[in-house]
């Protein structure tokens, strides 16, 4: 696949490439026990064209994604399953190192590791599941539990480099601030979904979702607590702006009330738990709760509905 993108601010554009070679196997050992291996082989050609000094802001990162799931299957009602999967995000530029000296890439290299490319980002999945129908299939529900090992994080740096020639830098010590991209960072992440439905008499269904999602960078460079702490390692925090718990509720009643009409009334409650606002983790948002409500009327052809999203005006950071 290709694709193009274009900076509207800067004029730059960028153009990826993604040839790819997927394969599969399948293999059951019995009517119940089934097994699945995949396998991806990617390469993400990006072409950035040349910065104004004229280097070619060119490279291709390449990377295999497998997975294996294995599936259990004791009756119709019941799926149990364990999956292993690897993904992905490709790397990038630091467009900006391109123009500096040899001397200068060499210090960042010593301080931060980095340099005029980014390294692909790396995700490690473990996952369980379990899907279940009861009562006549009319109580469902899913449950997931998952660990994940996020490498080779991409996140943002400061280096010093000493050139006291360069006219950005300090006269009195010849150094000067740069900030680039590097893939260094590494966390762990853990949690467990459950989604659950229940049909209620005819016409009527209720149901719930619970989101437990906990994290730790367990290697990770910010700079944002620097100029309260004085320091740059955010290890043994979580990651910002998604909260550990969160969940909904919900109830709905759908009827005919007519030969061609339907009629449907749904309310749902969705809880947003307390979220870091970022990552040094000093500061977060607190935990708020809104309320959906939807009435209508539909045919096959036409639906007319009123709807609310925020019912009891809940006041919340976004």
């Amino acid at each position: 696949s290709n694709l193009f993108l274009r900076n509207a601010s800067s004029g730059s554009s960028t153009l990826i490439r993604t040839p790819a070679v997927f394969g599969a196997l399948n293999y059951e050992f019995t009517d119940k026990i089934n097994l699945s291996l995949e396998g991806r082989y990617q390469e993400d050609e990006k072409d950035q064209g040349r910065t104004v000094t004229g280097a070619s802001v060119k490279k291709t990162f390449t990377n295999f994604m497998p997975r294996a799931i294995l599936q259990y299957e004791p009756n119709r009602s019941t799926n149990l399953y364990l999956t292993y999967a690897q993904g992905n995000r490709p790397g990038g530029f630091n467009t900006a190192v391109f123009a500096l000296s040899e001397d200068e890439k060499q210090q960042l290299a010593d301080q931060v590791g980095g340099s005029e490319y980014v390294d692909e980002e790396e995700l490690e999945n473990f996952e369980f599941g379990w899907k279940q129908r009861l009562l006549n299939d009319r109580l469902s529900f899913d449950l997931a539990a998952y660990y994940m090992k996020w490498k080779n994080q991409q996140t943002r740096v400061q280096a010093m480099l000493y050139n006291p020639a360069h006219p950005n830098s300090d006269p009195a010590t010849g150094l000067r601030t740069v900030e680039l991209n590097v893939a260094a960072g590494m966390t762990d992440l853990w949690g467990i979904e459950l989604t659950a439905d229940a049909l209620v008499g005819d016409y009527g269904k209720v149901g719930m979702t619970f989101n437990w999602a906990a994290s730790e960078f367990q290697d990770f460079f910010c700079v944002f607590p620097q100029r309260f702490t004085g320091g740059t390692d955010c290890a043994g925090n979580s990651t910002a702006r998604y909260p550990e718990f969160s969940g909904s509720a919900y109830a709905s009643y759908r009827r005919p009330v007519s030969d061609e009409w339907t009629g449907f009334i749904r309310g749902e409650v969705m809880y947003f738990g307390e979220a870091f606002t970022d990552e040094s983790n000093l500061a977060w948002t607190p935990d708020y709760t809104t309320t959906a409500l939807r009435l209508g009327t539909e045919t096959d052809t036409f639906r007319v509905e009123v709807w609310v999203k925020n019912l009891f005006d809940s006041y919340f950071y976004v």
